[in-house]
């Protein structure tokens, strides 16, 4: 987990670089300390936002292959078919048929 961290501080950095960039192409000025001061909103606010979304990803990608909190491994099942099975599958080909056969006499 903080290896997950340490990596991630480049990458916010270098969004945060990305963010100042798009605010100084709207007009944004960056020239004094008071300027630098003033310009923390206008860019903590996207910053935050990009943040909060990465790491809801992260999180849900690190749930899908397996960290979370079970510790015991779980194994998929094999399916047979049960007797219920070959019912249904044989009820909806008479089904069929029989709508076939309707559909060619109407057409006769």
């Amino acid at each position: 987990l903080v290896g997950l961290c340490v990596r991630f501080l480049p990458l916010m950095k270098a969004e945060y670089i990305s963010i100042i960039d798009s605010q100084r192409t709207r007009g944004l000025k960056m020239e004094s300390a008071w300027d630098n001061l003033k310009a923390i909103l206008p860019t903590f606010m996207p910053f935050l936002y990009r943040a909060v979304r990465r790491s809801t990803e992260t999180a849900l990608a690190m749930e899908l292959r397996g960290y979370g909190r079970s510790k015991t491994r779980t194994f998929s099942s094999s399916l047979a078919m049960q007797p219920y099975d070959i019912a249904l599958i044989t009820a909806m080909l008479l089904v069929i048929i029989l709508s076939l056969a309707i559909r060619m006499t109407a057409l006769i």
